[in-house]
């Protein structure tokens, strides 16, 4: 006998009803603490900053800012007649302030970012190993930058700063993609914050007004910033940090726009 077709208005039978909770309180209960995580994660994403000002995303930044600005001085010294006394002593200056930035940069990151990280997630060695290659690297452009004297020692120079790029901005890129992502869905900002409050203790004067380049003049970007990622109050902003960035902009600022469109050179 065939079965009589079920009409669309006729209910379904009902799945049987799983035995979780023994009592409506104990559902309620259930049902309040996955809003309340839920309201957590959601507050804990809407805290990080945007990931263009993420910390790890503007230490990279300076890091390929300062190796296209040199290429840039490096191409014009190579296609000049001659090279100046003061660009040779400028430019050799703006290097060592670009080793030190990197070497503080991969220090740190292996000190105090990746211990801590590790605790939670996990990512490529190669990562690590970068790092023991590109302070190789580093330190075989030191060398070569000593001896910077004329056009064809600024080609020298050029070429290892190429070598380093080949491998720098792939390997910060490989940060990027599998190091941060880990870092904001098992960490909390405030978790963050504190391991970079531990790096901004080991800062020079002239490490962060240098971490902030990628934020041009705009000084009060920087101290609502450094406010939210390295815990610093806005007195202390104010009272000591800020000097700091105008004795970069005096000592290093100048320097790179010199060394990059001399004054004899400008059109104006």
């Amino acid at each position: 006998k065939s079965k009589k077709p079920r009409s669309h208005a006729e209910p379904k039978m009902a799945r049987p009803h799983s035995n979780l909770f023994h009592t409506s309180a104990e559902h309620d209960a259930h049902t309040a603490s996955r809003q309340k995580q839920k309201i957590e994660a959601e507050e804990s994403a809407a805290a990080w900053p945007a990931l263009s000002e993420h910390m790890w995303m503007l230490a990279h930044k300076s890091i390929a800012a300062d190796l296209e600005d040199t290429s840039f001085v490096l191409e014009r010294m190579c296609c000049s007649e001659s090279i100046e006394q003061w660009e040779i002593d400028g430019l050799k200056k703006w290097w060592k302030r670009v080793t030190d930035n990197v070497v503080l940069h991969h220090r740190q990151e292996e000190q105090l970012v990746f211990p801590k990280l590790k605790e939670r997630i996990t990512f490529p060695p190669k990562v690590s190993a970068d790092h023991v290659y590109l302070l190789k690297l580093m330190g075989k452009a030191a060398a070569i930058f000593d001896g910077l004297e004329s056009t064809t020692t600024a080609e020298d120079c050029l070429a290892v700063v190429d070598e380093i790029e080949e491998v720098m901005l792939p390997h910060m890129i490989e940060e990027e993609e599998t190091v941060l992502p880990g870092m904001m869905e098992k960490f909390t900002p405030d978790e963050v914050i504190a391991i970079e409050s531990d790096m901004s203790k080991e800062f020079d004067w002239c490490d962060m007004p240098h971490f902030y380049r990628p934020f041009g003049n705009d000084l009060d970007k920087k101290r609502q910033h450094a406010q939210r990622s390295f815990g610093k109050p806005g007195f202390v902003f104010a009272s000591f940090v800020e000097q700091d960035f105008v004795r970069y902009e005096e000592e290093y600022g100048t320097l790179l726009q010199e060394l990059l469109q001399p004054s004899g050179e400008r059109e104006d």
